[in-house]
């Protein structure tokens, strides 16, 4: 039974063509030994250059590759693959000349990766000292998986903003003298994977999505029913349908730092979900919101999902960050949900001002000019199997328009006038409901065009709690619906503006006319200089909505 496309013909008149001039160099260089340099000519032959990127060979033996493929078989009956440690198979991978003893099986998850003609997923282990391309423990992935060059580009955009990625890099896979084209490497998460981007090793924990992957399989297979059922309620984005779990911790072996680290990462996370601890002191909140921020830019939305989401204990400062995953970035037009932010200050605000700068054009221009000398030629090896393949740049242009966008909402608040008291010590009201998914800062009023009035705490009148953000001579509205998009509802902020503040800068002012007033507002976060700032006008009622 075959995996992956077949040898090509040209590729296999090429191996004629080199066991013919391997034959007669033996034949040149006597009776002697020459049937053993040729046999070890023929191992070398699948890591001749014939391509630009570097080379893996994988040999199992019948038995071992007999048992995955009864492993795939079960698969496409259930829909779905659920792994054990016990599916490890012992194979062999050579690379560079140099052969090395792993354990793999196929990628837990979905089985619609395992057709006939399909890339098979793989996660493969070492078995001994060394590495393979600098890992120990890495996926072998479709690159359709994650939209080919865009996810390696992705990562690398991620690591310019000391955000932690897993390793993406390209190789040419063959697998029992199958050429199967072009495969993603992808690092594994081991407690060594922070090392590399200059972090202390520490654990990696996640939420455990084999409830999710059990209740799919219980469904035959469909994931759009699995997510349709009313009863379990399961959703790719929801923590509350999520365990928490710890990758390699037993890595650390008896090292009890690691230990206490990891039970204080599956603390936080638990905190979380209990609503006993805040996003804010679970996570590092200025590498969340970028992480975000370019996640949202890139239309990178499945490595938001807690199906991908993996976080590193960071022991210096007891949070936890995020990782670059499968995210599959620019393969639609999706963008972020604010959900992700846990409706938390502290994120929404770094996810604002990252989004900012991540949308000034400035920005792109600078991170093609870092990036291009390694993609281009990326693009060219890669356009070897799929010719259709372009550079990013023009997309993320389109995405920074979206961000500008949204950065600067039509309709940001919804704002009244209420019945305005005009005696000498009397004001007039202004009512304002945030109706965005994100904090908003009232920056202050325009009255009659001619009137600017910067926002003063001392006008609020005392309403719900939770309707007003702390920020110290700031006033900021949270949004309305506090996070919980099952019961949304409009809540309105009073602000009473003293007369007295207007007749300071206009001492003509008559308001035995209903004035003409707008209000303010820009999302917490952008900054002060920003030009996002929108004025809506407040519609002239007597009473309150």
């Amino acid at each position: 039974m075959k995996i992956g496309p077949q040898i090509t013909h040209e590729r296999r008149v090429m191996r004629v063509s080199l066991l013919m001039l391997t034959l007669f160099l033996g034949l040149l260089l006597g009776s002697r030994g020459w049937l053993t340099r040729l046999t070890q000519l023929r191992t070398w032959i699948p890591n001749l250059p014939s391509s630009d990127l570097p080379i893996l060979q994988i040999d199992m033996a019948y038995e071992e590759y007999n048992f995955i493929l009864q492993q795939r078989d079960e698969a496409l009956d259930t829909g779905v693959y659920l792994g054990t440690e016990a599916d490890y198979r012992t194979a062999l991978v050579t690379y560079g000349g140099q052969r090395y003893p792993v354990r793999l099986r196929l990628q837990e998850g979905p089985a619609r990766h395992l057709g006939e003609s399909d890339k098979w997923n793989w996660e493969v282990r070492l078995r001994n000292e060394g590495e393979i391309l600098g890992l120990r423990a890495f996926e072998l992935l479709d690159p359709t998986e994650n939209n080919w060059l865009n996810q390696y580009a992705f990562s690398r955009a991620l690591e310019e903003e000391g955000v932690l990625v897993s390793r993406y890099q390209f190789v040419r896979l063959f697998f029992n003298g199958n050429d199967l084209g072009v495969y993603a490497m992808q690092e594994a998460m081991t407690v060594s994977l922070p090392l590399r981007q200059g972090l202390p090793p520490g654990v990696i924990v996640a939420f455990d999505n084999s409830q999710l992957w059990q209740t799919v399989r219980y469904f035959g297979g469909d994931e759009d029913a699995t997510y349709a059922d009313p009863i379990t309620n399961l959703s790719a984005t929801d923590f509350l349908y999520f365990q928490v779990d710890a990758f390699d911790v037993a890595a650390g072996g008896n090292n009890s730092d690691l230990n206490a680290n990891a039970q204080r990462a599956i603390e936080l996370l638990r905190g979380l979900q209990t609503g006993t601890m805040t996003a804010d002191t679970v996570f590092d909140a200025q590498k969340y919101g970028r992480f975000l921020a370019l996640s949202d830019l890139w239309a990178a939305i499945d490595g938001t999902s807690l199906v991908h989401l993996r976080y590193y204990f960071n022991p210096l400062n007891g949070r936890l960050e995020p990782i670059g995953y499968n995210s599959n970035p620019l393969a639609d037009n999706q963008r972020i949900a604010l959900d992700s932010t846990y409706n938390n200050l502290a994120l929404q605000t770094a996810y604002v001002q990252a989004a900012e700068r991540f949308a000034d054009p400035a920005y792109l221009a600078q991170l093609q000019q870092t990036l291009d000398p390694e993609l281009a030629p990326l693009l060219s090896a890669l356009q070897k199997e799929n010719p259709d393949l372009t550079l990013p740049w023009e997309f993320l242009s389109q995405r920074q328009n979206l961000l500008q966008r949204s950065l600067a909402p039509t309709q940001p608040v919804f704002a009244y006038l209420g019945a305005p008291d005009l005696t000498d010590q009397g004001y007039i009201e202004v009512q304002v409901a945030n109706v965005t998914n994100l904090a908003l800062q009232l920056v202050g009023f325009q009255i009659n065009e001619t009137i600017f009035l910067p926002t003063n705490n001392q006008w609020i009148v005392p309403t719900q709690e939770g309707l007003l953000a702390s920020q110290d001579e700031k006033v900021v509205l949270n949004p309305s619906n506090g996070g919980n998009t099952t019961s949304e509802v409009i809540r309105y902020t009073y602000l009473h503006i003293p007369l007295t503040a207007i007749y300071a800068q206009d001492p003509t002012a008559n308001f035995q006319t209903t004035p003409v007033i707008s209000v303010g507002t820009r999302l917490d976060g952008l900054a002060e200089s920003s030009s996002a700032t929108q004025w809506t006008p407040a519609l002239p009622v007597t009473v309150g909505p």
